[in-house]
């Protein structure tokens, strides 16, 4: 795997050749990592071009609408907000100018929890919605 790193406005890019799982590439093997979907290994649904020369690993449009173009149906009311600057601290999770979109919890690049989720979905949930 090749993995090549763009900053853009204090932004790390990344172009990557998804041949391994996340897991497989950090320990060896395949420690319960999950697959990327089909439709992630196709760089240019969401980047200008696969290709990071010159800056062109850019986003075609912010994260939410890239996301909102596959998942419609996460618009609903009862759906978590995104876009928002948050109420509470978050440590170790990326904002987007200050905000959390899509991102923050689910990585578009690696898939070890499943749901494409940063982090096991008690760890990444609990310290923010404790009810």
């Amino acid at each position: 795997m090749r993995i090549r790193y763009l900053a853009f406005a204090g932004i790390v890019l990344f172009n990557t050749t998804f041949t391994q799982s996340h897991a497989e590439m950090a320990g060896g093997k395949n420690n319960g990592a999950r697959d990327i979907p089909a439709i992630k290994k196709d760089c240019t649904i969401c980047h200008v071009s696969a290709n990071v020369k010159k800056g062109s690993a850019l986003l075609k449009k912010s994260v939410a609408e890239l996301c909102i173009e596959c998942h419609n149906e996460r618009k609903r009311p009862n759906e978590h907000a995104v876009d928002i600057v948050p109420s509470l601290p978050i440590k170790g999770l990326p904002l987007t100018d200050g905000k959390m979109t899509c991102i923050t919890c689910h990585d578009p690049h690696q898939n070890p929890y499943g749901k494409l989720l940063r982090m096991p979905e008690q760890d990444l949930c609990v310290p923010c919605h404790r009810h």
